[in-house]
């Protein structure tokens, strides 16, 4: 069973140890007053992805013209796409989102 944590955005460890899903939760912005390529590129470092994966997922989810915008800046269908990006570029198998149908992307 995997525990959820309300206003988080990260891993989660099944009850062997193993990390399964990547929460995104709907209401957080994370590291709100830097740009989006600075956020994506933080993640992207973190879960070891290349540059050209990172690249791809960006234009995947049409995020190009928002890279030089401030997390807290983005509309909110921008901002859900932001947030996929981060899960999409994590290592686990899983994504779940909070409430991935409130607009369309």
């Amino acid at each position: 069973m995997v525990a959820l944590f309300t206003g988080m955005i990260g891993p989660y460890q099944d009850a062997l140890g193993l990390t399964t899903v990547f929460y995104v939760e709907d209401a957080i912005r994370p590291h709100a007053l830097l740009s989006l390529a600075s956020t994506l590129g933080f993640y992207s470092s973190v879960f070891q992805r290349t540059k050209a994966h990172c690249d791809d997922v960006i234009d995947r989810l049409r995020l190009r013209d928002f890279l030089r915008s401030r997390v807290c800046d983005l509309s909110k269908g921008t901002a859900k796409r932001f947030l996929i990006a981060i899960g999409v570029l994590s290592t686990q198998p899983v994504l779940m989102l909070d409430e991935p149908f409130d607009v369309w992307i």
